[in-house]
């Protein structure tokens, strides 16, 4: 099963989800697509690039 991560724009949502993103990463938890808006794309690429504690 394929699984995607949709990560929404917003400065302060941005900021709450790039907390949950670190924790993804910490745990070691990979997804195959990540889709992002605005700030969620900003995110989806910290992620991506698995860069922890990093708040664009």
């Amino acid at each position: 099963m394929k699984t995607a991560l949709v990560l929404e724009g917003g400065a302060l949502r941005g900021v709450y989800t790039a907390g949950v993103l670190d924790v993804l990463m910490e745990k070691n938890i990979q997804v195959d697509n990540v889709i992002g808006v605005s700030a969620g794309a900003l995110n989806g690429m910290n992620y991506i690039s698995h860069q922890i504690r990093k708040v664009s």
